[in-house]
């Protein structure tokens, strides 16, 4: 347990991670490329001395929820980490350089905490499964008491029924051909992803009103709303399949 009088400067790293894990080539390298892609801090390596300290850095501008989401789907491209030229070569998740979204993936997740919501509303975990950048992040309200089922209990043998699966599935499909693939799967995401953030403020206040009224309600408004968003993301993983599969098959004639 962290203990500042004997640990002295809090280093995350050090209190939740390991000291063999810390050191390793490649984390070091997505720890200085996420603090690259958030400041001003233009020029780092793992060879520089003059690194951040504990790497909490304030970052150039305010990191909105659109913000973190690119960035748990970013290959370093545009930088010259990127091994693939631009999809060219291979897929980024088949290369040697292990970036911040990766194939090994099993979800990824932003948290939206706003103080100034009550808790039920101004919690919402942007949630992924599978690779961040052939997934969809879905809003998921601290109100709600449930999900469907089809989001539950998925364990590590493959259940075509589960979302967990099937998202990954499409993650796996993407690595046969990604410069493709990808021009098939990202607009599926991109489109619901714009209608949720859209959506966003209107439905917290509809929340808020409902809070204010009947704090009771607003627990079932947003477990609605929240599952609603992860069936319409299941019902369009089927077709995505499909989709891909299809395409990989005119390839091969």
């Amino acid at each position: 347990m962290y203990n500042p009088s004997v640990d002295g400067i809090f280093n995350y790293s050090k209190v939740y991670g390991n000291e063999e894990n810390r050191v390793k080539k490649d984390n070091l390298q997505r720890e200085i490329m996420a603090v690259q892609y958030f400041s001003q801090y233009k020029d780092l390596n793992i060879a520089n001395e003059n690194l951040p300290e504990n790497m909490i850095i304030i970052p150039e501008k305010k990191i909105s929820k659109e913000d973190a989401i690119n960035f748990l789907r970013w290959h370093y491209e545009g930088t010259k980490y990127d091994k693939t030229d631009n999809y060219h070569l291979e897929s980024p998740h088949l290369t040697t350089e292990r970036t911040i979204c990766s194939k090994l993936a099993q979800s990824a997740a932003v948290a939206q905490l706003r103080g100034f919501l009550p808790n039920q509303i101004g919690g919402c975990l942007w949630l992924a499964f599978g690779s961040p950048c052939t997934s969809a992040f879905l809003p998921w309200y601290l109100g709600i008491n449930d999900s469907p089922e089809v989001y539950d209990k998925a364990i590590d043998i493959y259940d075509e029924k589960k979302a967990f699966w099937r998202f990954k599935e499409i993650s796996i499909l993407s690595n046969a051909n990604y410069k493709e693939l990808y021009k098939i799967i990202r607009p599926i995401w991109e489109n619901q992803e714009k209608e949720e953030f859209t959506l966003q403020s209107i439905i917290e206040k509809v929340a808020l009103d409902t809070f204010n009224s009947d704090k009771e309600k607003v627990e079932l408004f947003l477990n609605n709303y929240s599952n609603s968003w992860a069936l319409r993301a299941y019902d369009k993983l089927n077709q995505l399949k499909k989709d891909c599969l299809t395409k990989l098959a005119e390839q091969n004639n």
